[in-house]
């Protein structure tokens, strides 16, 4: 026989038939009495009961008039299922197999030792357990959706130490990354996480590029949502790693290309010279950059902006027209992404040939200097 320290043990004593006498019951633990009652039940039976007061062998002992019954002294062992343990991650992922030991040397598995397991819903999960035979044993349970579950273990219905336990389970797939594209040297590149259905756990960021950490700032925007930038300060591939509770996200690693609008190729005369009152241009070609916004403006040396024409796209590059009017120097800017590209703004002189008379100062001789005069 075995009985549960906290848990009211109880058994059944019949003397219908044994004729008239007295009956005496006593409970005994190390040598000390322990308190128990007896209820009858009618009919000459009796309910007794009493409550294990350590964690040893109690003798019960049962006489009727003087003389021992069968059986009597009956022994008890009494465990104290608060010294059992169980060894539940808190953390785990969805739809991978989990498995738990419980240590309970005195259990019995199949009367005694039990595990009830309830989903995010209220649902049960179903748990297989596994002797060991050294005492210890085995719970293996597969959680199917992401929340909190709870874990109930129970000795003779009595809860181990730490029952119930609280497992959140979670699941990294269901992370979506989404806004990387190309970046530019020295411009903020800005992705967004979103981790509102994969329960809860840790966001890990990192950025790598040529063997380096890039800083990058997370900011929570909304419950689980979350922007993150970084810098970029060199023109190569940048490795954009995110994990979820230390599982890589869908597609992590990321790529994001970064290039420099100081490499990019820009020429034309309309930016080294141009005639007043005729078309000047020039060409940009962002190199492979096409996730960026081109802008180009001129501004005359009166502070007046020239209308400026641009044809073209990233993959072809780009075409940018204007007809200056005023004389002077005109400032034209070009920029990428936000970045002035290299050189810009260039300082473009306008001339205006119709402008310039010529006049003579007399009749011209051969093998004579002749000289002409420029207003």
């Amino acid at each position: 026989m075995r009985g549960v320290l906290g848990q009211e043990s109880k058994f059944t004593v019949e003397t219908t038939g044994a004729g008239e006498g007295e009956m005496e019951i006593a409970v005994s633990a190390d040598g000390h009495l322990v308190p128990n009652t007896a209820r009858p039940l009618g009919s000459g039976k009796y309910e007794v009961s009493f409550v294990g007061s350590q964690p040893v062998v109690h003798v019960v002992t049962v006489t009727y008039n003087g003389q021992h019954v069968e059986g009597s002294p009956f022994f008890l062992n009494f465990v104290d299922a608060s010294h059992m343990t169980a060894t539940v991650r808190e953390l785990i992922p969805r739809d991978h197999g989990n498995q738990f030991t419980i240590v309970a040397p005195a259990a019995n598995l199949q009367q005694e030792l039990a595990v009830k397991i309830k989903g995010p819903q209220g649902s049960r999960v179903p748990a297989q357990l596994g002797d060991c035979g050294d005492g210890s044993y085995t719970v293996d349970w597969l959680p199917k959706a992401v929340g909190v579950y709870t874990v109930q273990v129970e000795y003779s219905g009595v809860a181990i130490r730490g029952s119930p336990f609280s497992v959140q389970v979670y699941d990294a797939a269901l992370v979506l990354v989404s806004g990387i594209r190309q970046g530019l040297v020295g411009v903020p590149v800005t992705f967004y996480l979103d981790a509102n259905n994969a329960g809860d756990g840790d966001l890990e960021i990192q950025v790598m590029a040529a063997g380096e950490s890039v800083a990058n700032q997370a900011r929570q925007e909304k419950d689980a949502k979350f922007s993150v930038t970084f810098t970029p300060r060199t023109p190569t591939r940048h490795k954009i790693s995110v994990t979820f509770n230390g599982d890589p996200v869908p597609g992590s690693p990321f790529s994001c290309q970064v290039v420099d609008t100081a490499t990019m190729a820009i020429s034309g005369e309309g930016l080294t010279a141009a005639p007043a009152n005729t078309a000047a241009s020039f060409s940009f070609h962002p190199q492979g950059a096409r996730d960026f916004e081109f802008r180009s403006r001129v501004v005359s040396p009166l502070g007046h902006d020239v209308p400026v024409r641009i044809t073209g796209d990233p993959h072809t590059g780009y075409k940018v027209d204007y007809i200056p009017v005023d004389i002077g120097r005109h400032q034209v800017w070009v920029e990428y992404g936000g970045r002035p590209v290299r050189g810009s703004p260039f300082s473009v002189p306008v001339f205006d040939p119709a402008l310039v008379r010529v006049n003579s100062a007399g009749r011209a001789y051969l093998t004579k200097p002749f000289t002409l005069y420029r207003n």
